[in-house]
């Protein structure tokens, strides 16, 4: 499971187990991959495009608003 909070250019991902994040665009083009281990992982938003981006852990999809 995996919970995600939002603090301006960086995210924190929180995850019970470890997993495997992608970042997508809305074009379903492959942004970011890594993996990340129990507990929570930042995820540095610095060098991603703005708009709507799809955040895939696991079995679960997050859509986000980068500004």
């Amino acid at each position: 499971m995996a919970s995600v909070e939002k603090q301006r250019q960086v995210f924190i991902i929180a995850t019970t187990t470890p997993a495997f994040l992608q970042i997508f665009d809305v074009y379903g083009r492959v942004l970011s991959k890594q993996d990340m281990s129990v507990g929570q992982n930042t995820i540095n938003l610095a060098d991603l495009p703005t708009g709507m981006l799809i955040f895939v852990v696991g079995d679960q999809r997050y859509k986000v608003l980068r500004e």
